[in-house]
């Protein structure tokens, strides 16, 4: 992900791509040719470039205070790739650094920039929802084996699992959606039988979670790892409203609002959306400009990790 933003920043008339830091030489290479120094360590990086407005922090998620904190101290605006921690008391206390430095953060969360995403808030503003379905699957195991991503992911202790590292995302932009906080969990998963155990691999093929919101509405999330495709649906009901919202693949809002049809599409290129967004708060000194800030994705973490703590204990769980 570090270097799909990087690419991005090059594609940002406002934005200068100072210097790379990349344990992987292979990774940090290209960059040279556009003029930004590259580093094997970050803490190299920051000693050595002394005018940087921002950092982009894109390691796993296992590795988020030491550097934040380094930058906060700084005075660097943050950009974080999600999720901000692996425990929502971890993400606190970094929020906590973050707010005492008075730093602008960002965190990487790309479906709130979506055009379809603004036209579903419009839809549903102040409608009583009845509930909300989010249906995900990937070929995320089958990638691991191919080598086409990180063997960690087999690993909760060092993902946080399929909730914490991707399940994230969908939990956290119903909440941008709707604005109705879940106030408690239940869940169900199943380690599968489609990707090897003998890896180490504790990550649960298949995730399901209900959650009880603020205002009565209930949500279901099914979130599945070893599926050969991709399906990614996030669905709205209300009385007089039925959205449905396909995230990936061709990026469709359909359903019907007081009887009236709705079939709308996006081609936008999300997370070049998130880091344009993202330089412009910075250049503006302008935290507004910021969809997702790192104390909300701490939010949004405190929820999936509620889900993955009703996994463990087979028992509700309070948020």
């Amino acid at each position: 992900m570090g270097g799909v933003h990087a690419r991005n920043l090059l594609k940002i008339p406002e934005a200068q791509l100072t210097a790379v830091a990349d344990l992987d030489d292979k990774r940090g290479e290209p960059f040279r040719e556009s003029g930004a120094r590259v580093y094997r360590d970050w803490r190299t990086m920051l000693d050595a470039e002394k005018e940087l407005d921002a950092v982009i922090l894109a390691t796993p998620a296992l590795i988020r205070r030491e550097p934040i904190e380094a930058f906060s101290r700084r005075g660097i605006a943050l950009f974080c790739e999600k999720p901000p921690a692996l425990s929502s008391t971890e993400a606190a206390e970094i929020s906590g650094i973050i707010e005492q430095a008075g730093v602008l953060s960002s965190v990487g969360f790309m479906y709130r920039w979506s055009p379809l995403a603004d036209r579903i808030r419009e839809l549903i503003a102040k409608r009583p929802l009845l509930f909300a379905r989010i249906v995900v699957a990937w070929p995320v195991f089958r990638w691991v084996k191919d080598g086409g991503a990180p063997k960690l992911l087999y690993s909760k202790a060092k993902c946080g699992g399929p909730l914490i590292e991707q399940a994230i995302h969908f939990q956290d932009v119903l909440r941008y959606l709707t604005g109705d906080e879940p106030v408690g969990a239940q869940a169900f998963a199943d380690l599968g039988k489609l990707a090897p155990t003998d890896a180490g691999r504790d990550c649960e093929e298949t995730t399901a979670y209900i959650l009880r919101h603020t205002s009565g509405m209930v949500s279901s999330h099914i979130h599945n790892w070893s599926h050969q495709g991709t399906t990614l649906q996030l669905q709205i009901v209300a009385e007089h409203l039925d959205l449905t919202w396909q995230l990936e693949g061709q990026r469709r809002l359909f359903g019907t609002v007081d009887g009236t049809l709705i079939d709308e599409t996006s081609d936008a290129d999300l997370m070049l959306n998130e880091m344009t967004g993202f330089v412009r708060a910075v250049q503006q000194a302008d935290p507004s400009l910021i969809r997702s800030s790192y104390a909300d994705a701490a939010r949004s973490l405190r929820v999936v990790e509620a889900a993955a703590q009703a996994v463990e204990s087979g028992q509700p769980t309070s948020i």
